[in-house]
């Protein structure tokens, strides 16, 4: 799991207040916030494919970007256009 100086840091790298991050981990696992409160819809291997970055417009809660593998946008673009 992420220290704090860890989120503070990576905060500072692209100049965005620290508190606009939400690090969804509960010291084991990655994601235990998500996989606790939806069905992810695995394959018959038990995989799943969610998107590695997601970006949610804060007034509305509108999913406004995702990637998934393979090439994409890169996501400091969209964070550019909803942060402050």
């Amino acid at each position: 799991m992420p220290t704090l100086a860890q989120c503070q840091s990576y905060a500072a790298q692209y100049s965005i207040p620290v508190g606009k991050f939400y690090i969804d981990h509960d010291g084991t696992y990655s994601h235990a916030g998500l996989y606790s409160s939806m069905y992810w819809y695995p394959d018959g291997e038990g995989m799943v494919a969610f998107p590695w970055n997601g970006i949610l417009g804060g007034a509305t809660h509108e999913y406004v970007y995702a990637d998934g593998p393979g090439p994409g946008t890169d996501p400091m673009t969209f964070l550019d256009t909803y942060l402050p």
